[in-house]
């Protein structure tokens, strides 16, 4: 009766398993290997066998892919039994570990140490592709994130200045001073805040004048160190100050009046 049998091995594709109860120390299988000298090895990368052959020689420059059952082995950084190399005889040992009971797979480590938890090639592939993307995905995320702040503040933006336009071709500076007073220290508070945030240093400011220079009825001065990148990306969140203080603001503005569509506002969160 033969000790092992390849078969299906969910999520792995195919592998080795004990057709009986195998002790601790029991061989498992001597396979002969073919061995590939140094100067072929690159060629191994264009075949299916790149997965699978044996890392060989003292230096190990060479490759080697084992016959019978040897390359069927799969890995596992808790195996239960080992390979040896003996590279005189041109063989690859395959040793329990463990004692491994009928129809359990069994698995070897491919760094040859059975405690060795250095990640494999596939892994290191996979655990580059998950980073990849996870980067993929942050970059989406921050290109929506960041188109839709910039087309909010370009249509606030246009509003804002028709809104004015409108009133002061209507009521004149007056009725800009009469609807200024709510919203440009909102605006500017948002400008403010994020002044702070990003750690720009703020050398003066007004939330609001009634005396208001060149129109302007508020201002925040700030300067900033060029040589860091986090305050050079502050620049960005300072310009985009007023959607948040305004969005605040809006939300506050229903909690205190609107309390009803507050309600309904807040269940969508």
């Amino acid at each position: 009766m033969s000790l092992i049998s390849v078969k299906d091995a969910p999520g792995k594709g195919r592998g080795v398993f004990a057709q009986r109860d195998l002790k601790k120390g029991e061989v498992i299988e001597t396979c002969p290997v073919i061995v590939l000298p140094p100067e072929e090895v690159n060629t191994l990368e264009l075949t299916r066998l790149y997965n699978y052959y044996f890392a060989w020689g003292t230096d190990s420059t060479a490759a080697a892919i084992a016959l019978g059952y040897g390359s069927l082995y799969n890995h596992s950084y808790t195996p239960n039994a080992k390979y040896q190399k003996d590279f005189n005889n041109g063989l690859l040992k395959y040793v329990c570990i463990k004692d491994i009971k009928k129809d359990e797979e069994i698995t070897i480590n491919y760094n040859c140490d059975p405690e060795d938890k250095t990640p494999v090639w596939f892994d290191v592939a996979k655990m580059g592709n998950i980073l990849f993307d996870a980067l993929k995905l942050s970059l989406l995320e921050t290109f929506c994130v960041t188109g839709a702040l910039i087309l909010t503040g370009i249509l606030l933006g246009i509003l804002e200045h028709r809104a004015n336009f409108y009133i002061q071709s209507i009521f004149g500076m007056k009725g800009i001073m009469l609807t200024s007073w709510i919203g440009t220290p909102i605006h500017e508070s948002g400008h403010l805040l994020m002044c702070y945030i990003f750690k720009h240093k703020v050398s003066e400011f007004k939330l609001f004048t009634l005396k208001p220079r060149d129109g302007v009825l508020g201002y925040v001065n700030h300067s900033w160190n060029s040589k860091s990148l986090y305050q050079n990306i502050g620049n960005f969140f300072i310009g985009m100050g007023p959607i948040f203080s305004g969005t605040a603001a809006l939300i506050l503005g229903m909690y205190l009046f609107l309390p009803d569509s507050f309600s309904t506002f807040s269940n969508f969160f």
